[in-house]
């Protein structure tokens, strides 16, 4: 080959790698528009085609920025192209570039994430964390906290969370960054509650508040309002949460507003539940619900079963259930698993229960709440599934934990479910002492769930605080009349004599009350007489029943 054809060759090959890279970055300009106008599929398909261009042109630092175009978009293809150039910009970048290092190992665990691999996403985002420490740069640190915090999420840590918000609030000092003190409020708001410190999470919607006002920003009062509406279901200031969840809706433009819509309705969802009232313009959760989103259509079957439409709620129950094993491990994950807790116990799915029963246990002692709302206590869901299996001891010690979380959070409708459900527990396990706290339990939470409108769990427990509050009337009038001088003290020599009986007898008669009355002790028969007013002379061999 002659000099000057192997001079054309090689002008040839420079104008098709010059001709690469203006291409190359026309696409990164055109995806970086269309990401900022919020078409993020379209924006992530003209990154992936810049990735292309830039291998072609054997341009590392282009494939770096093609890599870290487009951020939070979960969608399989994006996510397997962002993986695909995040790895191999890793392995070409200098490594004396820890910014861009920080930011590629930051991308690489969100797609790590968002594809399944939650262990593969965490030893990036701590790696993304180490380089963001030493570099200082708030772009990467902000990639870094941002990649750690979907960990956190999804791996349940409320204290990681607080901190991770604590860590943003420092850097959006340092950057004057509004949207970044917004986030960090925002993750210390899911952590507190997350925690059922409601207190502290109060105090960091008030910081909301404050910053909505001073900035006028639109995002950020949807955001503090979205926020204290979700408080306020906690809490079960019902009529409040709605009030202020229609503000959110109304605090964004149109343009932005599509994607509040669904969080909008899981509010009043999550209120619907509470109340057991179906809310008003609910029918629009039905084309979201079509759209099979798992945690609206599993909220959706929790709502339709406390209104007792059964065969709704099973329909979403089985839509769900077959794709639980491919659900993304985010926000949404626990919200939804909880959910079907629920409805496979009250669907009498043992199988699935048992299996969701072992997903909640690494997170119980933690509420499942947000700044969208509380769902409950995990403890709760696992007492729900023990109790159902016939482990009453077990649903017993976990519903009492849950319980005591709801107490310290003043999580009232949190508090009246789990009230219930160990009211419930006790009742059925049936030991020395648990037919009577049973009632007291059944009687708060009827008091409680009257107080707070909770209409449709009022129901159910003013049932079973009657229920337990029903004295047997299967007692004869002899039994009865042994009642009586048990009450008041007697023994058995002395009842035998006093009715004119063999001490033989009187002791048949005191083990049939035993267990008629399924107590297990004299004391507890004169604590069940004195509740039933039933009451003898002493020494006599009348009585008096005055009970119901």
């Amino acid at each position: 080959m002659s000099d000057n054809a192997t001079m054309g060759d090689l002008k040839s090959r420079a104008r098709a790698v010059a001709e690469n890279v203006a291409e190359c970055q026309r696409l990164l300009a055109t995806a970086e528009r269309q990401f900022h106008a919020g078409d993020l599929r379209a924006s992530g398909e003209a990154a992936i085609r810049a990735g292309e261009l830039a291998r072609l042109a054997g341009r590392p630092e282009l494939l770096a920025a093609a890599a870290l175009v487009v951020t939070g978009v979960q969608d399989p293809l994006i996510d397997a192209g962002v993986e695909s150039m995040c790895r191999e910009a890793l392995a070409t970048v200098e490594p004396t570039n820890d910014v861009i290092l920080a930011r590629l190992h930051a991308q690489l665990a969100v797609a790590q994430y968002h594809r399944g691999r939650v262990g593969d996403a965490a030893t990036s985002s701590e790696r993304a964390m180490q380089l963001a420490v030493q570099t200082d740069d708030p772009a990467a640190s902000a990639a870094a906290l941002h990649a750690r915090r979907m960990i956190a999420v999804g791996l349940v840590r409320p204290f990681e969370l607080i901190d991770l918000g604590q860590r943003m609030l420092v850097l959006a000092e340092q950057v004057r960054s509004t949207e970044r003190k917004m986030l960090g409020h925002a993750w210390r708001i899911d952590g507190f509650l997350q925690l059922a410190d409601t207190l502290s999470a109060g105090l960091e919607i008030d910081a909301l508040d404050v910053l909505a006002a001073a900035t006028g920003e639109p995002l950020v009062k949807w955001h503090a309002l979205r926020s204290r509406a979700g408080w306020s279901q906690a809490v079960g200031a019902f009529a409040e949460a709605e009030r202020l969840a229609s503000m959110a809706r109304d605090a964004l433009p149109p343009s932005q507003a599509s994607f509040a819509l669904p969080l909008y309705y899981t509010q009043l969802a999550l209120v619907g539940v509470d109340r057991g009232v179906r809310p008003s313009g609910m029918e629009v959760m039905g084309p979201l619900a079509a759209g099979r989103i798992p945690v609206i259509l599993a909220t959706m079957g929790v709502l339709d079963l406390v209104v007792g439409d059964r065969d709704a709620a099973r329909a979403s129950f089985e839509g769900v259930k077959p794709r639980l094993p491919d659900l993304s491990r985010d926000g949404r994950w626990l919200p939804t698993i909880a959910a079907m807790t629920e409805l496979a116990v009250t669907f009498g799915d043992e199988s699935l229960a048992a299996t969701l029963h072992g997903e909640l246990v690494p997170f119980e002692g933690v509420m499942i709440a947000a700044a969208m709302g509380a769902v409950g206590p995990v403890g709760y869901y696992l007492g729900l599934v023990d109790a159902s299996c016939g482990r009453l001891d077990s649903a017993i010690e976990r519903l009492e934990a849950a319980a005591d979380l709801a107490v310290r959070g003043d999580l009232g409708p949190s508090l009246v479910r789990t009230r219930a459900a160990l009211a419930d527990a006790l009742a059925k396990r049936g030991a020395a002492g648990d037919r009577e706290r049973a009632a007291r339990l059944a009687a708060m939470a009827a008091a409680d769930a009257r107080r707070l409108g909770m209409h449709g769990l009022l129901v159910r427990v003013k049932e079973l605080a009657a229920s337990l509050d029903r004295l047997p009337s299967h007692l004869s009038r002899r039994e009865q009349e042994v009642v009586a001088h048990v009450a008041a003290g007697e023994s058995n020599r002395e009842i035998a004599t006093l009715l004119f009986l063999s001490e033989r007898t009187v002791e048949t008669h005191v083990r049939n009350i035993l267990t008629k009355l399924d107590l297990h002790s004299r004391t507890q028969v004169a604590a069940w007489a004195t509740k039933a007013a039933i009451s003898a002379e002493p020494s006599k061999s009348t009585f008096t029943y005055r009970g119901t």
